[in-house]
């Protein structure tokens, strides 16, 4: 969720597409060249444990900025294969802005 446009709700429903098509294989635009449906879940795991992550640090009153890097710096080590831990305070950001809310 790199940009503006990106929220946790749009892809968890784009994830729940790909889900429906039972793909046997998948060849995502990066990570590993080719690997099998199990990364739809893996995916969406990451991505609800993002979301409550992010909400849970708002619900504290942790500045966005810092509850980014803490979550990123959290993730790191939980997620230490993840090829897109760069965006995670951006990530963060898109979850716990007002339309992040309504996701």
């Amino acid at each position: 969720m790199p940009n503006e446009d990106s929220s946790v709700k749009g892809w968890l429903a784009i994830l729940d597409q790909l889900e429906t098509l039972k793909p046997r294989v998948i060849a995502p635009d990066h990570g590993a060249p080719v690997t099998d449906a199990s990364e739809i879940g893996k995916e969406r795991a990451y991505l609800l444990d993002l979301q409550a992550r992010a909400s849970e640090l708002k619900r504290q009153g942790v500045p966005v900025d810092d509850a980014g890097k803490q979550v990123a710096a959290e993730f790191h080590t939980k997620y230490p294969d993840w090829q897109g831990a760069v965006y995670i305070p951006n990530e963060v950001k898109r979850v716990t802005n007002k339309r992040g809310e309504r996701d």
